[in-house]
């Protein structure tokens, strides 16, 4: 968009594995690809900004996104200000049992000269009865170190990685 550039890799994840600003990489994201790897308990771990889907009872971090074939495509949307987005949409239908009456849609854009990521996660409920899962994204960031390096700082809070966590 003149300012940043988003990569998105729409077969690992899938997930945005690049978000630069001013073509430095910086200190946006950080992203395994082109291999997931384990991260902390959780495996396959992405990084990026990794969209997921899964059924309420699977318990677990990844859902199950990346075992789906995800279509890519251009996209433009304008919001209710009149202000013009640009990016791509991903889009699937689950295969698996419990997901397959879902249909997924996934923008991701931004406006010109900006360093705003807007991201969109649309569910539709093809069944006529309703269904519950769980829906979202994990954002892994670089903030100028690996993930499990970064100590993150706030009020009366200090937070380390651990044996457990990052």
């Amino acid at each position: 968009n003149g300012a940043t550039r988003m990569v998105v890799a729409p077969g690992f994840g899938p997930s945005v594995i690049s978000w630069t600003r001013h073509g430095e990489e910086g200190d946006n994201l950080y992203s395994f690809f082109p291999e997931p790897r384990g991260f902390s308990w959780t495996y396959p771990w992405f990084g990026g900004i990794h969209s997921i889907l899964q059924p309420v009872e699977f318990w677990g971090n990844t859902g199950y996104l990346h075992l789906e074939s995800i279509d890519g495509e251009p996209v433009e949307a304008r919001d209710d200000r009149g202000i013009t987005w640009r990016g791509v949409r991903l889009s699937t239908r689950p295969q698996k049992r419990e997901l397959r009456d879902i249909a997924v849609q996934i923008d991701l854009l931004t406006v010109g000269g900006s360093n705003v990521l807007k991201y969109i996660y649309r569910l539709t409920n093809l069944r006529a009865t309703e269904q519950t899962v769980l829906a979202g994204n994990i954002v892994t960031a670089a903030l100028g170190a690996t993930p499990d390096a970064l100590v993150l700082w706030g009020e009366n809070v200090r937070q380390e990685p651990g044996p457990f966590s990052a």
